[in-house]
């Protein structure tokens, strides 16, 4: 079987301040970090040895996953940030003896039937590599991909070209080594994974790509992308139900409505309602009479008595004394930062 390699050293620029103490890769994502989302994704998919490249707070990662209790889970330290081409070479080692084998972004959702119908494609198509898509209407963000059938022609970073995205999931020949050594850096100064997949299909390598609707894929690169993927995991894994852990303590008229996960250690005072999509992360607190809607309040947060809050993310350890109002229709609404405090009345407009 092959073995498979997870991206998870980066610094999480674009989703701070979410990410100024933990990397993005760790985020709870209904009920989990989102790398054990993607990690069990590929223990069902049946790839059993899988090696998890860790960085930035690389401790919070491998705590993360530790939990499993896999024995053929590796944890590999990429010593330089530069990039993704950079983050496949230094997991050399670990590949040295596989002539093919699997790499995916932690910061992007999958589950095992998408591995499954990719790793089917690459054994029926004869392709020296191949590469996950999905359709997008709006692909400025993302990687557009220029094809010839199946077969890649060129990926082009971030210029909204096309509707194609590359997905950040792929399966590689070795020849992808020899490619990365040919690549020089990019403008932004970085070693791209991409670039050295358009060298091999410049070099006459068949690289293929599988195209997926979207409906499964989510880049988490935006605090925006954070809140949605919560919504839509939360939807998927609770459809209209709810999920309270016995360690946490409700007060009497608490209203819950929707798809809403409370976790351990968790405080909601009494007349107050919960309404989903919504999560409240483990030793949170929320006051009587508050109002929370399509939102995550992260670990160890305080929300005083009457606050309303909808669409929005409260960063951990944060504490909103008198409560806090969001009345902003912007997704997200509002996104405070870990720690932050607010003494007085907080009014979001």
């Amino acid at each position: 079987m092959l073995k498979a390699v997870v991206f998870a050293a980066g610094y999480g620029k674009r989703l701070r301040p979410l990410t100024v103490n933990r990397p993005k890769h760790v985020l709870p994502v209904a009920g989990k970090p989102l790398i054990r989302w993607v990690v069990e994704a590929l223990f069902a998919a049946g790839i059993d040895d899988v090696g998890v490249l860790v960085g930035y707070h690389g401790q919070d990662a491998v705590e993360a996953l530790k939990r499993l209790h896999r024995p053929r889970l590796t944890f590999i330290e990429q010593k330089k940030l530069l990039g993704t081409g950079q983050a496949l070479k230094e997991c050399r080692e670990f590949l040295e003896d596989e002539d093919v084998f699997l790499v995916v972004y932690g910061d992007v959702t999958v589950n095992d039937e998408v591995l499954r119908r990719l790793l089917g494609f690459w054994r029926r198509g004869g392709f020296d590599s191949v590469l996950a898509a999905v359709e997008m209407e709006e692909s400025r963000r993302f990687g557009s991909i220029k094809l010839e059938g199946e077969r890649l022609v060129k990926i082009e970073e971030k210029t909204g070209a096309g509707k194609i995205v590359n997905a950040g999931i792929y399966i590689f020949s070795k020849h992808i080594f020899k490619a990365l050594e040919q690549v020089g850096f990019s403008e932004r100064g970085e070693i791209e994974l991409t670039d050295a997949v358009n060298q091999m299909a410049a070099q006459g390598h068949v690289v293929g790509v599988k195209v997926f609707d979207r409906g499964w894929w989510f880049d988490v690169g935006l605090p925006a992308d954070y809140l949605k993927v919560n919504h839509v995991y939360l939807s998927n894994l609770l459809g209209e139900a709810f999920s309270i852990d016995e360690g946490a303590l409700l007060g009497e008229a608490v209203e819950i409505k929707g798809p809403v996960m409370v976790e351990e250690g968790c405080v909601i005072e009494s007349g107050s309602v919960l309404e989903g999509p919504c999560y409240v992360c483990r030793g949170s607190f929320i006051g009587s009479g508050s109002r929370v809607r399509g939102s995550v309040v992260l670990e160890k947060c305080f929300l005083g008595p009457d606050s309303y809050l909808e669409n929005s993310v409260l960063g951990e350890g944060s504490v909103f004394s008198e409560g806090v109002e969001v009345l902003s229709s912007s997704f997200p609404a509002y996104v405070s930062e870990p720690g932050f405090r607010a003494e007085k009345r907080l009014k979001i407009v």
